[in-house]
């Protein structure tokens, strides 16, 4: 019998972690939602509370994962796990059934790896993290918590990624280049020289934008 599993969120991250979850045992139960979120024509989940109704619903839950989506600003996602975590809430690690994690590899509570994602040998990756449809970490690379590696991203060997990072689809990390927290990587963009300040970093060759 499948496990039943409560998302708190229900937009389009909501929907890839449905379409991820073929497979592993898991059965959405509902969504959890915030009061006066937008309607959307495509409701991934059945609503059957908002977020001040986790307490009770989380009793009925065998799982819970948070489904709302990261792009450069990771503090709802955050703020959101940091209160499931002060619930006791039955936080879960999800690894879609056609992407490949390495025996060897460590997930944090709360990650998902998501459709044809390769996530290899003895690589590293933080708590409540997104690693996106096709994206690749290579061996022994460290992904720090609340990091959102997006689709088709490219973290090739020994790359170190901060905490609260954000690296865009397509993006290539080279191999060993160490990124601090709160770094913003976009779309496209190759990285082959380590950075230490925050920001937001676009572009082949890399500059800062803000």
């Amino acid at each position: 019998m499948d496990k039943k599993l409560l998302l708190v969120g229900n937009g389009g991250h909501a929907a890839s972690i449905i379409a991820a979850l073929a497979g592993t045992g898991w059965q959405v139960m509902g969504a959890v939602v915030a009061p006066g979120s937008p309607c959307r024509r495509h409701k991934p989940a059945r609503v059957i509370g908002f977020e001040q109704d986790l307490p009770h619903l989380l009793a009925q839950a065998d799982g819970v994962l948070l489904a709302v989506g990261q792009i450069e600003d990771p503090t709802p996602r955050i703020r959101l796990f940091q209160w499931l975590q002060q619930l006791h809430a039955p936080l879960i690690t999800l690894v879609a059934a056609n992407a490949s994690v390495a025996g060897t590899a460590q997930l944090g509570v709360g990650t998902v790896v998501l459709q044809q994602a390769l996530v290899n040998a003895y690589a590293r990756v933080g708590m409540n993290a997104i690693v996106n449809s096709q994206a690749l970490i290579e061996h022994d690379v460290v992904v720090g918590d609340h990091c959102h590696i997006s689709t088709g991203a490219r973290i090739n060997g020994g790359a170190v990624i901060g905490r609260r990072c954000f690296i865009g689809s397509g993006a290539i990390i080279g191999h060993g280049v160490r990124l601090g927290d709160d770094v913003v990587i976009g779309a496209g963009s190759v990285v082959l020289r380590d950075i230490t300040a925050p920001g937001v970093y676009v572009g082949q060759p890399l500059r800062r934008v803000r």
